[in-house]
């Protein structure tokens, strides 16, 4: 079981981490999706490749999962970042 179905399981804690609820995550994800499959696919089709595209190391998580761990680190990465600008 990934992360995002286990925590989906409380509203209350989904909120509190993401600052979302799990309706408005869904709406999110099916935005970016799209965005970001067609970012990836430019990112792999530009410049000279030593391997086929689909080669090498894949994602151990998924989007969604990926999208979640931002959404909880986010608000501590910018908090350190403006402690450590002042």
């Amino acid at each position: 079981m990934d992360q995002l179905t286990r925590l989906r399981k409380n509203d209350k804690q989904f909120r509190a981490l993401t600052g979302i609820t799990p309706e408005k995550f869904d709406e999110l994800f099916r935005q970016i999706a799209p965005l970001f499959a067609e970012a990836n696919h430019k990112r792999l089709s530009s410049g000279e490749r030593k391997r086929a595209i689909g080669a090498g190391r894949r994602f151990r998580t998924s989007l969604a999962d990926r999208l979640l761990m931002l959404l909880v680190n986010y608000p501590a990465a910018e908090t350190a970042g403006r402690l450590k600008s002042e």
